[in-house]
């Protein structure tokens, strides 16, 4: 996969990259994927606190989880596309909530079995 990850500037990326290109997609032949996920380490030095951010996006909605203080912000996007109301501690959200978590811990990858690694410096 990391081969072809940035063959649009020709640039090489690790074996290891845990990603598949989005070239097919702007170039309008590929297929849509059901999920996406994106991981993202936030050092103090970016916002003042570490923050570890993991997000799973499905075409309905979007959950992101700050993995070291539990916080966390889930949007229904097809009702909230311009992600206003947060419904992560709303009641009437929790079976949603807990399929998305799922679908972060199900993850695959050394990154979601060493949360504590960097995926990158921000």
């Amino acid at each position: 996969m990391g081969a072809t990850f940035g063959t649009r500037k020709g640039v090489e990326c690790p074996d290891d990259i845990q990603s598949q290109s989005v070239l097919p997609l702007v170039n309008g032949a590929g297929e849509s994927r059901d999920m996406a996920f994106s991981e993202w380490h936030l050092l103090p030095i970016r916002c003042g606190v570490d923050m570890q951010l993991r997000t799973v996006r499905t075409k309905t909605h979007k959950l992101t989880l700050e993995l070291g203080s539990g916080a966390g912000e889930m949007y229904n996007l097809v009702d909230d596309p311009a992600e206003m109301d947060n419904l992560f501690d709303d009641p009437g959200s929790v079976k949603v909530r807990k399929e998305l978590e799922n679908m972060i811990k199900a993850r695959p990858g050394l990154i979601r079995e060493t949360f504590n690694d960097p995926v990158g410096i921000a």
